[in-house]
């Protein structure tokens, strides 16, 4: 099984915003166990594009195992690719820096950094809930909403945001990882939800529809935050899933 550290080919998606490079370096950003459902890859580029728009870059040397050369890529925690054990493609080489691949997660998932600050109703924030469009809620299995928890400063370039899907609990069991809450802010939400289940290890990057360069899954915001307490047991959480 593969470690923090190594690179991988991965197959393409079918999504609005999906990524149209085959060859394209993902770097696996912590080692998955047994039961991990999900593997998290950040974005490989030898281009400055994701610098330009706001991304922190990850600027790692990784060996090749086809070649044994040294080659140098730009990688991005802030563009996460979430996938199935079954679907992380072949592993392409390895890069020895597990200290500075945790830190830059850590940095990109806003760990203990709290709230954003609400700038305006209609600019994302970090605890911001977002409602999916019906494409991301059929490939979520029915997770109509997601909660923002991308740092304030990169989550107002909209341009990329990490979201940790909600589903409701009379719809689905809870999985190992996940959180349920039925703090004041779940009955808030449009519906009749009484408990919601916070999928964390499903944690995915996903962008907002008919944003300019990025079409994706965010349909709107709503105008509910989470409150402290669930913000700071997902960060728990986060930590614990992906080894932080």
């Amino acid at each position: 099984m593969s470690e923090i550290g190594a690179v991988h080919n991965l197959p393409l998606e079918e999504r609005p915003d999906a990524d149209i490079k085959l060859e394209r370096p993902w770097l696996l950003l912590h080692t998955p166990r047994t039961e991990t459902p999900n593997w998290a890859f950040a974005y490989g580029s030898t281009q400055n594009t994701e610098a330009q728009l706001g991304a922190t870059p990850l600027s790692l040397a990784w060996m090749r195992t086809s070649t044994g050369k040294l080659e140098r890529t730009g990688f991005f925690p802030a563009r996460l690719r979430s996938v199935m054990p079954d679907d992380a493609g072949h592993r392409i080489g390895e890069a020895n820096a597990v200290d500075r691949i945790q830190q830059a997660f850590r940095a990109a998932l806003g760990i203990d950094q709290g709230f954003g600050e609400r700038h305006a109703p209609d600019e994302p924030e970090r605890g911001r809930v977002v409602l999916l469009t019906p494409e991301a809620q059929a490939d979520l299995d029915g997770a109509r909403y997601a909660i923002v928890v991308t740092p304030d400063a990169y989550a107002r370039t909209r341009r990329y945001q990490q979201l940790v899907p909600i589903y409701d609990s009379a719809e689905v069991e809870p999985q190992d990882g996940e959180i349920e809450s039925d703090s004041e802010w779940v009955p808030a939400l449009p519906g009749t939800m009484a408990t919601a289940i916070l999928a964390v290890p499903g944690l995915f990057t996903g962008s907002e529809y008919r944003r300019p360069f990025n079409p994706g899954q965010i349909a709107g915001l709503t105008m509910v935050t989470v409150d402290a307490d669930t913000l700071h047991r997902i960060d728990e959480a986060l930590v614990a899933n992906f080894d932080l």
